[in-house]
This record gives C-alpha cells, structure tokens and sequence, in this order.
C-alpha cells in the first residue's frame, strides 16, 4: 500500500468493532479474547482449521448468538441496541 492510500483507509468509518470476543461451549473455550476493527469498504476473510471457531465468530457479529465476554458493536452501538 502507499502511502497516500493509508491515510483514506483509516477515515473510513468503523462498521463493526469487537473487544475482547469470547465463547464457551460445553464447559470449552471457543473464541478468548478475539478482537478487530472493520472498516467500510473492506473485505475480510475468516481463517482457520476445522474447530477454530471461525462459524462462532460469524454467529456472534450477526447476532445469532451473545458473546460470553467481551463487547461487539456495530456503527458505534452495542450489538444487542442495533435494529434487526
């Protein structure tokens, strides 16, 4: 990236912020303390090995599921305020 680039990216609006992202499931941690910033306009790729947690962390930022720990929130608004 240059560096006229970098300056654009980070004006750009945060659409969703997790802090702290955790989830247990059966007495075992799936997510501990996941955490990111995305921007609009971005594009993301959720990696991992089979158990990673990788369809977890989808459940929790399209609220199907609630978070054990942490925050997660959406243009600035807790998840759990945002209209479905």
């Amino acid at each position: 990236m240059n560096a006229a680039a970098a300056p654009r990216l980070r004006a750009r609006p945060v659409v969703v912020q997790a802090d702290g992202l955790g989830q247990v499931a059966r007495g075992r941690a799936i997510l501990e303390d996941v955490g990111f910033v995305l921007r609009q306009g971005e594009l993301v790729a959720v990696l991992g090995p089979s158990g990673a947690g990788k369809s977890t962390l989808i459940e929790l930022v399209a609220g199907a599921a609630r978070p054990a720990t942490g925050e997660l929130a959406v243009h600035g608004r807790p998840l759990e305020e945002v209209p479905g």
